[in-house]
C-alpha cells in the first residue's frame, strides 16, 4: 500500500484549493453580472416608470386644460345664448294720414313712424352714414294687377328736434320705450303709395346679429312698409 507523502498532499490540496477558487471566481462572476443585469433592469423599469408616470402627468395636465377650455367654451355659449334672448324687439308701425289744405288746396299726407321696443335689451338706429330712413313711391299696376314702381323714390331723412335743418345721427330705444318719428310730403297725383321704412342697427346690434346666423355681409336693419291710397287731390 502506497502512501501520500506530505508534499504530494500538499500539492493535491494546492491544485484543489486552485479549481475551488477558480470555481469561485466564475461563480462570483456569474452572480455579480446577473445582479448587475437586475440591478440595470431594475434601474431600466423604474426610468420607464417615472417617463409613463411623466407622461400620466402631462395627460392630466392637457385632460384639465381641454376641460377648462370647455368649461369657458360654455361659459361663453351660454353668455351668448342669454344675449341672444336679450336682444331687443322692435315694433314698427306706419300710420299715414291725409290732409287737404283748404288755403293753397294742396294734398299732404302725413307720416308717423311710431317704434316701441318689446325687448330687453336697448338698441340704437344709426342714422348718419346710411341711406335716408323713408322713401315714398307712386305705384302703378300692370294688365296682370302686379304693382310696379316706375317712378323715382322721394326719400326723407330723419330730422334732428332741435334743429330740423339738420340730420339726426341716431336714436336709442330702451326696452319698454317708444319712439315716434314725423315725415311730411307733399302729394299731386292720386293714386296708391308704396311708404317704406328702415333703420339700420349699429355695430353692436348687428355682431349680435351675426352671432345669431345672419350674414355678416348683409345689411341688418329694422323695416317696415305699408301702401295707402290717395284717393282725390
Amino acid at each position: 500500500m502506497k502512501f501520500w507523502t506530505l508534499n504530494e498532499v500538499k500539492t493535491l490540496f494546492e491544485i484543489c484549493a486552485i479549481f475551488l477558487g477558480g470555481f469561485w471566481a466564475v461563480y462570483g462572476f456569474i452572480v455579480l453580472n446577473k445582479r448587475g443585469r437586475e440591478k440595470a433592469e431594475r434601474r431600466e423599469i423604474e426610468v420607464r416608470t417615472l417617463k409613463t408616470e411623466q407622461e400620466l402627468r402631462e395627460i392630466e395636465v392637457n385632460t384639465r386644460k381641454a376641460e377648462q377650455e370647455l368649461r369657458a367654451i360654455e361659459v361663453n355659449t351660454r353668455k351668448t345664448e342669454q344675449e341672444l334672448r336679450q336682444i331687443a324687439v322692435l315694433e314698427i308701425e306706419i300710420i299715414a294720414e291725409q290732409k287737404q289744405s283748404i288755403e293753397s288746396n294742396k294734398t299732404f299726407l302725413f307720416i308717423t313712424v311710431k317704434i316701441c321696443n318689446l325687448g330687453k335689451r336697448e338698441t340704437q338706429i344709426q342714422w348718419q352714414g346710411n341711406v335716408p330712413a323713408f322713401s315714398v313711391r307712386r305705384v302703378v299696376f300692370n294688365n296682370r294687377g302686379v304693382a310696379e314702381f316706375p317712378y323715382d323714390p322721394v326719400e326723407l331723412d330723419v330730422l334732428q328736434a332741435r334743429d330740423p335743418h339738420d340730420r339726426a345721427i341716431s336714436n336709442i330705444i330702451r326696452p319698454g320705450g317708444s319712439q315716434s318719428l314725423s315725415f311730411p310730403i307733399l302729394v299731386e297725383n292720386p293714386g296708391v303709395y308704396f311708404l317704406a321704412f328702415r333703420g339700420m342697427l349699429n355695430p353692436a346690434e348687428i355682431a349680435v346679429g351675426v352671432a345669431a346666423g345672419a350674414n355678416e355681409n348683409n345689411p341688418l336693419s329694422w323695416t317696415a312698409t305699408k301702401y295707402v291710397l290717395i284717393e282725390k287731390i
